[in-house]
């Protein structure tokens, strides 16, 4: 049964790190007006202290960043120590200001925190962490926080989760780790914790975590998924695949219940250009504006269409039943819901009542059934954003 989950802070919960973006333009303003300092010296002085903090991140992730820049920074430029104490200050207030909470992160926390006790685990340090409590109103939802620089541990190597498990005393299947670092975050793995990947950009679609969602409004679906699969549901594969009146589907081997997993697809990420040829024609569904997973899961896993389905997909790649299944049910999923751009158009013969003939981008769905689907979230966060849909 799940208990707690564990959260990663710095982006995953608050963007801390967009604010590097315009760091170079804002400090080059800075001196400018401070210094007669010239762009060229600058940009050199300002690349070089960016490459050495980098650098330096990686043998000690509790650098204190800006105090590395502020010092780095002052030293190329042959700057006095009041000059490198004034530079660090701007820094840390401009850092301070630009901080934002990501995806309602407040108000999910809140609702979370009622239900399951809420842990945050994080590679960072101690004065850094409470810098971003002090901004933003949310430690109180958190049981505990755990810091690397307290702990004299990492996430980089396992030994942070390690260390949360000895000291919380949880049991490990009775958490879930929510991160957006798929290397750092997914460590939690190794010791039995399963990993909800926050992938934003939706760049990954080839393992390394349990569950994958591209903001944090999904992750309550996830959960409901986790704890329908851990609630003695049969733990073999919940489909099989045979010839039905469609060619090739996908069919229940057992009774499904509403808002359980079915499937996971992952495959290669692939462009329009080709989705036409001939490897992934008939082998494709769009998970992005531009962007779509190719062969891998719709040729190992042919999940039909139908306009009346009983399946839709969250995230970008999780299969749930929208409605219960009966075993030798065939699983079905509207294409239309992750369908944009005009990518495609195809004849439907799914034979529903609700059959529309054609099958075309979500745009072109009837609106009661477009409100439908979002109510009951089989629509990408991506799609909406795309069509402007709150």
């Amino acid at each position: 049964m799940l208990k707690n989950i564990i959260f990663d802070i710095g982006d995953t919960v608050i963007d801390v790190s967009s604010w590097k973006n315009n760091l170079s333009d804002v400090l080059s303003n800075y001196f400018f007006k401070n210094y007669d300092i010239n762009n060229k010296d600058f940009s050199l002085a300002f690349k070089s202290a960016m490459a050495e903090v980098n650098n330096e991140e990686k043998v000690n992730p509790h650098i204190d960043k800006i105090n590395y820049v502020g010092h780095a920074l002052a030293i190329k430029l042959g700057l006095n120590y009041k000059s490198e104490q004034d530079i660090k200050r701007f820094v840390k207030s401009f850092r301070n200001r630009n901080w934002r909470l990501f995806d309602n992160s407040e108000e999910l926390l809140s609702k979370l925190s009622k239900k399951y006790n809420l842990y945050a685990v994080t590679n960072s340090r101690v004065e850094t962490v409470n810098e971003i409590m002090d901004v933003f109103p949310i430690r109180k939802f958190f049981k505990s926080i755990i810091i690397s620089e307290d702990s004299g541990m990492t996430k980089d190597d396992g030994g942070l989760f390690k260390f949360f498990l000895q000291s919380t005393g949880l049991a490990p299947e009775e958490c879930i780790m929510v991160g957006n670092d798929l290397v750092r975050d997914g460590k939690a793995m190794q010791f039995g914790i399963p990993f909800c990947f926050v992938d934003r950009k939706n760049d990954f679609s080839e393992g390394g975590y349990t569950f994958k969602i591209t903001d944090l409004n999904e992750l309550c679906n996830i959960l409901n998924l986790f704890e329908n699969e851990h609630s003695g549901l049969p733990k073999h594969s919940k489909f099989y695949v045979k010839n039905g009146k469609h060619g090739l589907g996908c069919f229940a081997s057992h009774f499904i219940r509403k808002n359980e997993r079915i499937m996971l697809f992952k495959g290669p990420l692939i462009t329009y250009a080709q989705t036409k040829t001939k490897e992934h024609r008939e082998h494709y569904f769009q998970t992005g504006p531009e962007s779509f997973q190719g062969k891998a899961p719709l040729r190992r896993r042919p999940v039909n269409h139908s306009c009346d389905p009983n399946a839709g997909i969250i995230g970008s790649e999780t299969l749930i039943a929208i409605r219960n299944i009966k075993k030798g049910e065939e699983v079905t999923f509207d294409y239309s819901t992750t369908m944009y751009n005009d990518s495609a158009t195809f004849r439907c013969s799914c034979g529903s009542r609700q059959c529309r003939h054609i099958i075309k981008e979500f745009r072109y769905l009837p609106e009661k059934t477009q409100q439908r689907y979002i109510e009951i979230g089989v629509v990408p966060k991506w799609l909406l954003k795309a069509l402007a849909i709150k």
